[in-house]
């Protein structure tokens, strides 16, 4: 679980560089690591890492996620992290990683998958597009 935590906490603080938002709490390793245990134990999640050399070099999370019922479908999955070691970038490793998470979910039936990214992050963007992600909504926010 600590080489998940370590590639979490360098993503998140390129993640802050780019915006405010995404500064973690100093001890927010500590709620990781939790996330991370809650989702590896769960029936309705799933957690994949790509190895190379004995290392693991990226990781992806999932899960089921339930939308009002006024909705069709109403489950949905919900990819909440995808991370690769920079060293490893470009090298299919994400896709490896994406292609794990889709199976798992259209194994339980679902149709739709979902992810959350930066806006600020063109390169995940990218890859999101790549694989036919499209935009559909913004989260839009302010200090109050």
């Amino acid at each position: 679980m600590q080489p998940i935590v370590a590639l979490w906490r360098t993503s998140m603080a390129q993640r802050a560089q780019r915006h405010p938002i995404f500064t973690p709490k100093a001890d927010g390793y500590i709620a990781f690591e939790r996330f991370l245990a809650e989702h590896m134990a769960a029936n309705n999640a799933a957690v994949v890492v790509a190895e190379a050399g004995g290392e693991i070099v990226g990781y992806g999370i999932c899960q089921l996620r339930r939308r009002p019922a006024y909705f069709e479908p109403i489950e949905h999955g919900l990819i909440s992290d995808l991370d690769v070691a920079a060293s490893h970038r470009r090298r299919g490793v994400g896709e490896m990683i994406l292609g794990a998470l889709c199976n798992w979910l259209a194994g339980r039936g679902l149709t739709r998958v979902e992810i959350e990214v930066a806006t600020a992050n063109e390169i995940a963007v990218s890859f999101w597009r790549k694989w036919g992600f499209e935009t559909y909504c913004q989260t839009m926010g302010r200090t109050l």
